[in-house]
């Protein structure tokens, strides 16, 4: 019986990390899709980024944990992204703290929040996004917060915070926290994790 939950639980998790993966893609093409149709002369620089990220996606996310510091730098390499689409008007800040070094997390674990920020955050006008990392002892807290434009709500049809919330109770069973909340003029999420 263990051993059939077990197989259960692998697939689960192997059909969740097969759902991220074209997700990710769609969001990542219609970031170059903007800029291409700026005639941007930075499409060159993002495509570049754009297939470290693919690559990450597919080569390292089949493992069940990577390294937090790889998880961060891919991160960052995403926010480069962003960063060179909206950079007139996006107030962006990521600080990372603590023993990073040495901790390992389930893939794409990062990445979601921040997409949402994006999703749900830009307007027309200027934007803010605060990531904040911070690791203490075996404990991670992640939070993300950003400006809501005023027409906007927020709306749970996308797959990912779905999956991830999965994901996390499959990985980290009764040691994973995620709150969500939508205030007046901002969005508020965060995660923690017992590693």
């Amino acid at each position: 019986m263990r051993q059939l939950e077990r197989e259960r639980t692998v697939a689960e998790v192997n059909f969740l990390k097969a759902q991220v993966n074209p997700h990710f893609f769609f969001n990542t093409l219609n970031v170059l899709y903007a800029l291409v149709l700026r005639k941007s002369d930075d499409a060159a620089e993002l495509v570049l980024r754009l297939s470290g990220l693919m690559r990450y996606v597919l080569d390292k996310t089949q493992a069940e944990y990577v390294d937090l510091t790889t998880e961060i730098a891919e991160l960052e390499n995403y926010l480069r992204i962003e960063k060179q689409r909206f950079t007139d008007r996006l107030d962006l800040s990521f600080q990372y703290s603590g023993d990073i070094d040495a901790k390992q997390v389930i893939p794409l674990i990062l990445l979601p929040f921040v997409e949402n920020a994006f999703k749900h955050g830009m307007d027309k006008g200027p934007t803010w996004i605060v990531i904040q990392l911070k690791v203490t002892g075996r404990s991670l807290y992640y939070r993300v917060e950003n400006s809501k434009p005023v027409s906007r709500k927020a709306t749970e049809s996308g797959i990912g915070l779905p999956n991830l919330h999965r994901r996390l109770a499959l990985a980290y069973p009764g040691r994973s926290e995620i709150q969500i909340k939508e205030l007046p003029d901002v969005f508020e999420a965060w995660l923690k994790i017992e590693l």
